[in-house]
């Protein structure tokens, strides 16, 4: 009788653990609806990697000189091919490396805003940009939402006219929402366009905050940062090549938010969207 149950207690712990091996192993691997941003170290650029559902968008592709290292980075993250590049206004900081990224990967979709600097002949600067690398612009206007899959999305805040002064205030502004966190991505957005969500009484608050041009002192209204509220804040620049980035005058602004620069880190700066949030210094968080 004790062979017999010790024999049963051994089939029964061995029945247990085959069906413990069926279950999927929470944490490790990363949930199917987590969202992740890494804000590339992209010098004095601009450069954003999303992941949403198994798929990967990107935010602007930096200047011409760093894009072979923007293409390394995303590869090393997985990127195989992009499901939707928005690029955020023409300048060659948030464009430079479009070539490359297009030589690179697959991109399946390119999207920029309604309103956009022209060139001599009338043509919008992104459209002749995009085309010489085999890619049509999608129009985005403001109210419209891209889907990046089970609950997440980017919804176009901004512009809502032309500005022929200068194309960081035609910045495309989107507001990424995942898994109930909201992130505002402003591209090179400055004081005017600031204005203009301000009076439209646009819902600007979010939980994570891509600081606009740079945290250059043209931009990031105290009234506007407020009316934001982040409690973490990214700002995408190389103040040995812009010393006026980063301001102090910025990051007073933005209060008692959490403020991360991309070149404090050789990678950049990842921002989880999952069940929680999450930030640090791309080159320290590692599980992505």
């Amino acid at each position: 009788m004790l062979m017999y149950n010790r024999a049963m207690k051994r089939m029964i712990i061995f029945l247990l653990c085959i069906m413990l091996a069926a279950l999927p192993c929470a944490g490790c691997a990363q949930a199917a609806d987590d969202v992740w941003i890494l804000f590339v170290n992209a010098k004095k650029g601009d450069a954003a990697l999303i992941s949403a559902n198994g798929k990967f968008y990107l935010v602007d592709t930096g200047r011409e000189e760093n894009a072979d290292a923007l293409v390394s980075t995303l590869k090393e993250y997985g990127v195989d091919e992009i499901e939707g590049l928005f690029l955020t206004h023409s300048h060659n900081d948030h464009t430079g490396g479009l070539k490359a990224v297009a030589k690179a990967f697959t991109i399946k979709a390119a999207y920029r805003a309604e309103f956009a600097e022209a060139n001599k002949k009338g043509q919008a600067k992104l459209d002749k940009k995009l085309g010489k690398v085999g890619l049509e612009s999608t129009i985005l206007s403001v109210g419209d939402r891209r889907s990046l899959g089970g609950d997440a999305y980017a919804e176009v805040l901004a512009p809502t006219e032309l500005n022929e002064d200068d194309d960081n205030d035609n910045s495309l502004v989107l507001m990424l929402h995942a898994n109930g966190h909201t992130a505002l991505l402003t591209g090179d957005m400055q004081f005017k366009e600031e204005r203009t969500l301000l009076r439209r009484n646009a819902d600007v608050s979010a939980d994570i905050l891509k600081v606009g041009n740079h945290g250059n002192p043209d931009a990031t209204l105290e009234e506007f940062a407020n009316a934001v509220g982040a409690g973490i804040a990214v700002i995408s620049t190389d103040t040995s090549a812009d010393a006026d980035s980063a301001n102090a005058r910025v990051i007073a602004a933005l209060g008692e938010a959490q403020v991360f620069v991309t070149e404090n880190d050789p990678i950049g700066v990842m921002i989880g969207m999952g069940k929680d949030i999450s930030a640090g210094y791309a080159s320290i968080v590692n599980n992505y």
